[in-house]
């Protein structure tokens, strides 16, 4: 295959919360979103290149998680409030129950990135990071974190998008 110019279109974000819920849209990026892909891994030493002190004679891969920064201008508030919660079952301003276990108790987003070609269909996300709304007469810009983990059944992100 050539190398060309590539574009993935008009981004919608869609989130259902709670992850078997219905999707809803959130809004429009404001200038695209871009999944971080953050790998893990972790060294073994060995005698052979200086033990500790040298480089690895092996690296020993751990799997990976997405970090998803989301930056919207035209949104729907409610659907804002839903991630600004944290949790699907709590409220936006009522933290959750101190100590809830996330994936255990079904505490997290699904998250779609839906675009014409190459959508992402993220099956756990948390929205982990930073939430914020400037507040004034100007319009308003609504940006979030979410960090998505690979589910029960190992899937970190598809392209299913209903």
């Amino acid at each position: 295959m050539a190398e060309t110019v590539n574009k993935d279109g008009l981004c919608a974000i869609k989130i259902a919360a709670p992850f078997g819920g219905t999707l809803e849209l959130l809004g429009y990026s404001r200038n695209g979103v871009e999944p971080d892909l953050e790998p893990y891994f972790d060294d073994v030493p060995g005698d052979q290149n200086g033990g500790d002190n040298g480089p690895p004679i092996e690296i020993q891969y751990f799997g990976e998680i997405a970090r998803v920064r989301i930056e919207v201008t035209k949104f729907d508030p409610a659907v804002a409030a839903k991630i600004t919660a944290r949790c699907p079952s709590a409220t936006a301003g009522t933290p959750h129950t101190v100590g809830t276990l996330l994936f255990a108790e079904g505490e997290y987003y699904r998250l779609l990135l839906h675009t014409p070609t190459r959508p992402m269909n993220f099956t756990r996300a948390i929205p982990r990071g930073a939430v914020t709304a400037n507040k004034g007469t100007k319009w308003q810009t609504y940006t979030c974190e979410f960090e998505c983990h690979k589910d029960a059944n190992g899937v970190l992100y598809n392209a299913t998008t209903s």
